[in-house]
Parts: C-alpha cells; structure tokens; sequence
C-alpha cells in the first residue's frame, strides 16, 4: 500500500488513479514478506482522515486487499487491529468498536490459501468486522465477492458514504 499511493492521499479511481495502480500492481513480486494488517491499518488510518479532513467530500471508500493469505510480517496485531476497524462489531460498552466516522469496508481476495487456513480465516474475521467479505479466488467466490462490492458502492451512493452497511 505504501509504496503505490502518495502517504495520506488515497488514490481516486480517475484514469490518473487507475494508471497508478495499473503500473504500482504490474511492478510488485513476490518475496515473502507479507504485511497484511499493517497495510490495512495504513490504508485506514489515511482514508479515514481523509473523510475527516474533507467532509464535504462524498467520494465512496473502500479497501480492498488482494494476498496470498499469509501475514508473516505485520506489527500490527490482527485483534488490535479489528477493535480499530471494526465498526460492526458491538464492544463491551454497548457502542460498537472502530471510528464512527469512519465506516469503511475492506474486503478481501485471498489467492492462494484455501478457506480452511488459519490466514483465510483471519482475514476473514478482519474484512467481515468492517461489514465486508473475503472471498478464495475461483470465479464463483469472486463473482459473489463482485456482487458484496458492487452493493456497498450503490448503497453508499444512495444513502451517502457514512452510511455504511451497519444499517
């Protein structure tokens, strides 16, 4: 994540955006160090003060993680992580955990785990915390995955960003 968008900026999904993340995906190999909830965590903390900075702004937001399942080198803990995110999960005082100014759905696509991995699973737990979804990449996962993306985008375009899909 870092190394593709400008820290603090999200990518708009204009040509420009499009190009960038064309040519920042098409550049990356693999080398077995994968970050996943540190991404996520960046990803995160740089959309939701964008909403907060621009509120005015009604652009829709989203992430979406594409992986081969296994975080091997977060420092960020996947529990610290979901209590951070986590708008759709109630807390312990009776509200719900996350930023609620800050609904933003991740979602995830896991390429080469299985759905029975512990990696498939936590991922999981992350992007289903955020009233998202992670999907194992056949074409029927992906296509039902597709549909999850293409309801928030219309749900938010309707009823607003901030809405989310807690309602």
């Amino acid at each position: 994540y870092n190394r593709i968008t400008p820290k603090g900026r999200p990518i708009s999904m204009n040509e420009t955006g499009r190009q960038m993340a064309r040519d920042a995906i098409l550049g990356l190999y693999p080398n077995g160090g994968t970050s996943i909830y540190d991404a996520v965590s960046s990803a995160w903390d740089d959309l939701c003060l964008d909403i907060k900075q621009n509120p005015q702004d009604r652009s829709i937001r989203m992430i979406v993680v594409l992986t081969d399942g296994e975080d091997n080198q977060s420092k960020t803990n996947l529990y610290y992580l979901i209590n951070k995110i986590g708008f759709s999960l109630p807390n312990p005082s009776g509200g719900y955990f996350g930023d609620a100014k800050c609904k933003i759905p991740v979602f995830g696509i896991v390429l080469s785990a299985s759905e029975a991995s512990p990696d498939f699973k936590n991922l999981k737990k992350l992007t289903t915390s955020t009233r998202g979804d992670t999907a194992a990449s056949t074409p029927q996962n992906l296509l039902k995955l597709l549909d999850k993306i293409t309801a928030y985008y219309w749900l938010a375009a309707e009823k607003g960003p901030s809405t989310s899909l807690r309602e």
